[in-house]
């Protein structure tokens, strides 16, 4: 049985005017053959966020995602990536702030940023 991961969970809190957060949980989920197939990308929109989520084709002992983030819309985005205690990588660490098994990372608006994180696998 192979295992998937994939974000399992959002939370949004709109806390007033322009300022947008966002939670993300990633968590194991089972994927079985023959039924509907995963998304290889998932858009969340809200006000003037954008956050799309790539699961890459490339073949690796550990599954990698990229995550376009883009407040062109006029929001300033505060967004949150937990791994669920799992271990994870990022491309370029400088671009975000990593503490325990979180990532966060806040766009002003008028901003574009693409990250890229590996997730270990599920055992």
């Amino acid at each position: 049985m192979n295992k998937l991961n994939f974000p399992i969970s959002t939370q949004i809190l709109i806390p007033c005017g322009n300022n947008v957060s966002v939670r993300l949980m990633f968590a194991s989920a089972e994927y079985l053959p023959n039924s509907i197939p995963p998304k290889p990308k998932h858009t969340l929109q809200i006000d003037g966020v954008r956050l799309d989520i790539i699961r890459s084709n490339e073949q690796s002992d550990w599954p990698r995602y990229d995550i376009i983030a883009d407040t062109s819309g006029g929001c300033h985005l505060a967004l949150d990536i937990n791994f669920m205690g799992k271990s994870f990588r990022v491309d370029e660490p400088s671009k975000v702030f990593l503490q325990g098994d979180e990532l966060c990372l806040d766009l002003e608006a008028g901003n574009k940023r693409a990250i890229s994180v590996w997730i270990e696998p599920t055992r």
